[in-house]
């Protein structure tokens, strides 16, 4: 005798049906949602009174709720598609990560600078923390320059040498 389905999991099933009525095949093994999609390709859908995107839906239909503190990624980087083999659950970390990798991070795919200086090996360093952010010699050169930078950097190594001299002082007394 076999279990009777329990509510969920018909309902998940006919969610589950009617978000796979609403998609078309794509390149590289994606299934694409049809309808509307937002500024950065994302489809929209309306499930239990809340719009959200039809991953994120599909996930939560096949897995469960995604927990918090994480999402759900693209492996094949393209936002429209619902195939389950190219989604994980994933920290924002690691989606950074896979969006640069692809090379659809938006600031790996600047050429030059606010300037309009290139971004070359020998005039670009690597800058923050985390040595993440890319900075322009050339501007750097620049900036270093003006008659304001140089005034500044006169008054802190002035200030910097003083408290030099003071702590040498205190330390002969």
């Amino acid at each position: 005798m076999t279990k009777p389905a329990a509510p969920d999991d018909v309902y998940n099933a006919k969610w589950v049906s009617r978000l796979m009525g609403r998609v078309y095949p794509g390149e590289n093994g994606c299934i694409l949602t049809r309808g509307f999609h937002n500024a950065d390709g994302y489809g929209q859908i309306y499930h239990r009174s809340l719009g959200d995107f039809p991953h994120r839906v599909l996930m939560i239909l096949l897995y469960g709720p995604i927990p918090d503190g994480k999402m759900v990624c693209h492996r094949c980087g393209n936002h429209g598609c619902v195939n389950p083999a190219h989604l994980y659950i994933g920290t924002m970390q690691q989606n950074a990560r896979d969006t640069v990798a692809m090379g659809r991070h938006r600031e790996s795919q600047k050429t030059h600078c606010k300037q309009g200086h290139e971004f070359t090996p020998e005039n670009t360093r690597m800058v923050g923390p985390r040595k993440t952010k890319r900075q322009c010699n050339e501007c750097l050169r620049i900036a270093h320059t003006r008659p304001s930078y140089l005034e500044w950097r006169r008054q802190y190594q002035n200030k910097r040498r003083a408290e030099k001299r003071a702590r040498r002082q205190e330390s002969l007394a």
